[in-house]
């Protein structure tokens, strides 16, 4: 049986690389379907009495959200939930993986106010 895994991901800009990786037992790459990227604003505007407006940057490190799905068999799905609760907390520490759009190395972690979302695949 094949599994469809649907996560919602941060890229963080600029963050020092963790020791945990993307396990190579999973596909490398995100499908297109089920992908989006939202990059946010990492830039905070302040009025002031004269002058112009005052802007800086929000956090020492910027976020791009994405959304992206992968599709595993069984075994792979078992690899992926262990490294997901074991190796990064449920979800919490970050690890490195490419880019989705670059094929660059980067930091990334799981949002994890949206759990991943495993189903039976429709392929």
């Amino acid at each position: 049986m094949l599994y469809e895994i649907g996560v919602k991901l941060e890229i963080l800009v600029g963050a020092p690389t963790p020791t945990a990786s993307w396990p190579t037992t999973l596909p490398s790459e995100f499908l297109a379907r089920g992908f989006s990227w939202a990059p946010k604003s990492n830039a905070v505007r302040s009025d002031v009495d004269q002058g112009p407006a005052y802007q800086r940057p929000r956090y020492s490190t910027n976020r791009i959200e994405f959304t992206a799905m992968i599709i595993v068999n069984s075994t792979q799905l078992n690899a992926f939930t262990t490294w997901y609760l074991d190796d990064l907390a449920g979800g919490a520490l970050p690890f490195t993986h490419n880019h989705p759009l670059t094929g660059d190395s980067v930091v990334m972690r799981f949002d994890v106010s949206e759990e991943p979302k495993i189903q039976a695949a429709n392929v």
